[in-house]
């Protein structure tokens, strides 16, 4: 009833990268490497790392009890039964969470949100704000049932305008629209202190909420945030040092090209980073969502400096050279444009910066919670100049993604930048142990 019997690679010795994927020995004498790898090695190489690995020996034993395959038997049933038993590893580990889509009340605005309740809650909950162009949908894939999992409850709005949130009639939002939104979901939904966690443009209306003061916010995150003055000083870099990336943000944002065209989609949120053809054709295979198998990211600290961004990667190497490739951007332009029917007002907005040019910080910047400014080393929307000047402005410490791109909870390398946020919230003052106990084992897994 084994796997190595009937010449079938659940894992193997060796992986499709061709290095050693740290399998003991026991687990080496249940899936034995083969010229049917089915590129499962990586796979439960994945779970191993993101469970703390399942004991091998346990597995054997399911294994040979269940009868999970049986000898002697053609090729195409040792596939069936090895992605069967894949579904099942990716399957196992920690308790599971359920994400669900729930709808707010807000004084006649009916606002979508998701949450992902923890199985025995540890410190203040989460409460993600996406930026243009995406939704509730875009926390909810990745790291809702992450943070849940790991003990904090975690919240994920859908804006006003957004196609779960529609505004009728269709129209511009107001940023002070947004704020209000936020603060009245806080309010009505989670009633006690939160960390407000903004990417993009949601990174701006987290710092709109903390200059208005009357919000219970415990703590900040501004991920790969629209800085204090906004966004015309980081087109003009973009500009001179490179015209057509300059133009292709503007196409992407302001004609919406970023809902219709391949190239421009995956260059502004993905960089190019998405999971190898091998590994899509599984995940498509057993419905799993297509950056599930991702690594994890390197980080730069507050105290390392900001290195330039790597050269961009060969034409032949992005992810459009293949259709698992194209169908995987698909995926998300489809969310892009339904998200994208009612943009923010940016000239409302640019009114309001939280930073409008004075010497100084402005006061209330000094009783701001703790804040954390986390950036990407391949952001095509908001370059690392904007994250030093985001975390000069708040005192704040900043942590650079190394090797990622705009879409930090969706690329490969998500569990990574989520690891991030939960050691540093580890680290605050009053964190409970338990707290503190989780996310040294998940760093340490995530390594």
């Amino acid at each position: 009833a084994e796997l190595a019997r009937d010449n079938v690679c659940a894992g193997g010795g060796r992986n499709q990268r061709g290095h050693d994927g740290g399998l003991s020995a026991s687990r080496r004498q249940v899936a034995s490497s083969s010229s049917t790898n089915l590129f499962a090695g990586d796979a439960l190489n994945y779970r191993d790392a993101r469970n703390g690995g399942e004991d091998a020996t346990s597995i054997h034993h399911h294994m040979t009890q269940r009868r999970v395959l049986r000898a002697p038997c053609s090729r195409a049933q040792a596939q069936t039964a090895a992605l069967a038993l894949l579904a099942a590893l990716l399957d196992a580990g920690p308790p599971r969470v359920e994400v669900t889509s729930r709808v707010a009340d807000l004084s006649g605005f009916r606002m979508e949100y998701t949450v992902a309740r923890a199985p025995a809650p540890s410190g203040p909950p989460l409460v993600f704000v996406h930026g243009s162009f995406h939704g509730s949908w875009c926390f909810a894939e990745h790291w809702l049932p992450y943070f849940a999992a790991r003990g904090r409850d975690a919240f994920a709005l859908s804006l006003r305008g957004t196609a779960a949130s529609p505004q009728a009639p269709a129209r511009s939002i107001g940023v002070d629209e947004h704020v209000e939104d936020v603060c009245a979901f806080l309010r009505a939904e989670v009633g006690e202190p939160v960390v407000l966690v903004g990417h993009s443009f949601g990174g701006a209306y987290v710092q709109k909420v903390l200059e208005r003061g009357d919000a219970p916010v415990a703590a900040a995150v501004l991920l790969c945030a629209v800085p204090p003055s906004g966004n015309g000083r980081m087109i003009w870099r973009f500009l001179r040092r490179s015209p057509r990336d300059a133009l292709r943000i503007t196409r992407g944002f302001a004609l919406k090209s970023a809902a219709r065209d391949l190239s421009d989609a995956s260059a502004l949120f993905f960089a190019g980073a998405l999971p190898d053809e091998a590994r899509l054709r599984l995940l498509l295979s057993l419905n799993h969502p297509t950056s599930l198998l991702g690594g994890t990211a390197l980080v730069y600290g507050s105290d390392d400096p900001l290195p330039a961004p790597t050269p961009p990667q060969p034409a032949w190497t992005r992810p459009l050279a293949s259709p698992l490739r194209r169908q995987a951007v698909r995926r998300y332009m489809a969310r892009f444009a339904a998200d994208s029917a009612c943009g923010l007002d940016v000239r409302d907005f640019s009114k309001k910066l939280p930073n409008r040019g004075g010497a100084e910080p402005p006061a209330w910047v000094r009783s701001c919670p703790p804040i954390l400014v986390v950036g990407a080393e391949q952001d095509a929307v908001v370059d690392v100049q904007a994250v030093e000047e985001t975390a000069v402005f708040y005192g704040a410490k900043r942590v650079l993604l190394r090797g990622l791109g705009h879409d930090v909870m969706l690329v490969p390398g998500w569990e990574g930048a989520a690891d991030v946020i939960g050691e540093w919230l580890a680290d605050l003052p009053g964190s409970s142990a338990a707290d503190q106990g989780q996310q040294k084992g998940s760093k340490r897994l995530s390594r």
